[in-house]
């Protein structure tokens, strides 16, 4: 699936939270929140809060990402993407990462230097 550049990802679609993981699917319930995900060892999965760690199987043919939503917040505002992801760190701003499909990979650099000059240009309001 990685080599056709398979993935999926979540959308805030209003009350479709329940419909990927058991959950209050309601805006008014807020929680903190742990989350896993276990994908083939050629996926990386992204998600709302901190990664905590990554654990491989013992076989090392998937993997597990381990996040920490610390601030209490409804399961609609959770996202979730996976897909065999080049990791890029931004150049400009370095708190930014960018997680790019390896058939889009030839596009990365236009968006996201648009994307810095957008951010720097409302930093001045």
């Amino acid at each position: 699936m990685a080599e056709r550049g398979a993935h999926v990802f979540s959308c805030g679609y209003q009350n479709s939270t329940r419909f990927w993981f058991p959950c209050v699917d309601s805006y008014s319930e807020l929680c903190t929140w742990k989350l896993e995900f276990t994908v083939d060892a050629a996926m990386v999965a992204v998600s709302s809060g901190d990664l905590v760690e990554t654990v491989y199987t013992h076989d090392m043919r998937k993997k597990t990402f381990h996040y920490m939503l610390t601030i209490p917040t409804a399961a609609p505002n959770i996202s979730l993407a996976i897909g065999p992801f080049e990791i890029i760190l931004d150049p400009y701003m370095h708190e930014v990462t960018h997680f790019v499909c390896p058939s889009f990979f030839h596009y990365s650099n236009i968006p996201r230097h648009s994307f810095t000059k957008f951010l720097n240009f409302m930093k001045k309001f």
